[in-house]
């Protein structure tokens, strides 16, 4: 199924699909973990995994629409961050199913899934230092420094990518089969 083609209608069923990826994925962030020697606001979680499994399924757009529709969820309900938390995780966690999602896409394969996973824990690490660096840290009045950001925030991004992309691994044939 395609999505956002030109002239082309969404179907109620592919919408009811994306919602509740959208609603598991917001109910995946109440389920945080702080983990050892990272600061308390950084907390790991699976919540990228519903966006994931929409980008495979549906590509990319659709994986993005998902994290967007959980951070606005988020934002509304429990945000102790005033918007700049989701921000952060709406730009590293759109990097991280699109890369993923869009090389899925090229060769439909669980090689190409591994691939694109990995590749995407690198690249979501990567924004994730960058949009830190320049927009994140700066709208928190947070001093940015590098020795922070290749300490902290890289190694934390790496493991969260490496956690979903596990998961997403494991578990997306057999729910892509629900999905189809």
């Amino acid at each position: 199924m395609k999505i956002l083609r030109q002239n082309e209608r969404i179907n109620t069923n592919f919408l009811v699909k994306l919602s509740l990826l959208a609603a598991i994925s917001y109910l995946l962030t109440f389920i945080r973990m702080p983990l050892p020697f990272f600061p308390e606001f950084l907390k790991i979680d699976i919540a990228e995994l519903p966006a994931l499994i929409a980008g495979f399924a549906f590509g990319p757009i659709a994986g993005v629409i998902v994290v967007l529709l959980r951070n606005i969820l988020d934002f509304l309900t429990k945000t102790s961050t005033g918007g700049v938390g989701e921000l952060s995780n709406f730009i590293v966690g759109s990097s991280f199913v699109v890369t993923a999602s869009a090389i899925y896409k090229l060769n439909k394969s669980k090689r190409n899934a591994v691939l694109g996973v990995v590749l995407a824990t690198v690249v979501m690490a990567c924004i994730g230092l960058l949009s830190n660096k320049f927009i994140i840290l700066p709208l928190w009045g947070m001093p940015v420094e590098w020795s922070f950001l290749l300490t902290i925030i890289v190694p934390f991004n790496l493991i969260k990518g490496a956690l979903n992309s596990l998961v997403a691994i494991l578990i997306y044939k057999n729910v892509s089969r629900i999905l189809k």
